[in-house]
């Protein structure tokens, strides 16, 4: 069973990278088994549609506004996904909409999704996240790796690129 994992986002928007950072420190600190893809999404929007059309359960990592303190971490299922991330933060947020919509019509659409949510304190231009994004990261990762084996994937952490993989 193919599970994608992507980080959607946009790295030149500070908070707003937060699922990217986190989808390539995953791809840098984890080993998964071949039917796992870790994708970098950024801001492809349908452009996505082709990795993802085989993925039978979808985990989306990005920044999400939930009305939270910043820096809090929200996991969404099925029909909370499109409806919290519907709320726009930047350019990309209205094509995951838009590319789980086009999944749905192409008959592709994943049997699980899951997203999870990181609060963001600012989006504007700039490459670093703040301080409270930066320090829930870890706890998003766990996140992330929680849910994988919910779904039963395993993963192997590999230490030796574990301390540097959040330097951004």
């Amino acid at each position: 069973m193919v599970t994608a994992v992507v980080g959607i986002g946009n790295v030149l928007l500070s908070d707003d990278g937060a699922g990217v950072w986190l989808a390539r420190r995953l791809a840098a600190t984890y080993r998964f088994v071949p039917e796992v893809q870790i994708l970098d999404g950024g801001t492809l929007g349908l452009d996505l549609l082709p990795y993802l059309s085989t993925a039978e359960r979808l985990l989306v990592i990005d920044a999400a506004r939930t009305g939270t303190a910043p820096g809090t971490i929200a996991i969404l299922r099925e029909h909370e996904v499109p409806a919290v991330l519907r709320q726009s933060l930047s350019a990309h947020e209205a094509s995951l909409c838009d590319l789980l919509a086009a999944l749905t019509l192409l008959g592709k659409a994943p049997r699980e999704l899951v997203a999870i949510g990181i609060e963001p304190l600012h989006v504007r231009p700039g490459v670093e996240l703040s301080e409270p994004v930066r320090a829930a990261l870890p706890a998003a990762e766990y996140a992330v790796v929680g849910q994988l084996e919910k779904w039963g994937v395993a993963s192997v952490r590999d230490e030796t690129h574990a301390e540097t993989a959040f330097t951004l």
